[in-house]
């Protein structure tokens, strides 16, 4: 990172950044050819989850096992440039995040049932279950991650 300043020193506080995040932006790459996707996303052991139809693109590039690179955002803020000021003197306040890892396809019933525990937790729908005919409906992928890097700044 050029502007070391602005690295989160502590993993737990880059977890943080990423466990705040409403959603993630998932980019993969296909022949050379950049795909970058905003998705929903679960968190657990060191891991990311995303979810979506069994057929797709994203769903071929995730069953192939590509690289993922995950881009989180707990917080964003234009401030204007001062009155007076020049108006290339505007800033950024922020924190985010961005992890890599390899995408893998999870084939277990119970493991996916469980991950849709995970997503109903995250996004409010706390003890309710998905059913089983949505979680067969739906295809999981595991992202461990390799990787972990936050950025901060006017914070």
């Amino acid at each position: 990172m050029r502007r070391q300043e602005r690295m989160m020193a502590e993993e737990s506080m880059v977890w943080q950044v990423v466990e705040e995040a409403r959603w993630m932006v998932l980019s993969l790459v296909e022949a050379a050819n950049p795909y970058a996707v905003p998705v929903l996303f679960a968190t657990g052991e060191g891991c990311l989850y995303v979810h979506g139809a069994r057929e797709g693109r994203k769903a071929a590039l995730l069953s192939r096992g590509v690289a993922c690179c995950c881009v989180f955002v707990a917080e964003a803020e234009v401030r204007p440039a001062p009155e007076g000021a020049p108006c290339c003197a505007f800033s950024l306040r922020y924190r985010s995040a961005v992890a890599t890892g390899r995408a893998e396809a999870v084939d277990d019933a119970d493991e996916a049932a469980r991950i849709a525990g995970l997503f109903c937790e995250r996004y409010g729908a706390g003890d309710r279950s998905l059913g089983d005919a949505a979680v067969d409906a739906t295809m999981f992928w595991r992202i461990a991650v390799d990787s972990l890097v936050g950025k901060k700044a006017n914070c």
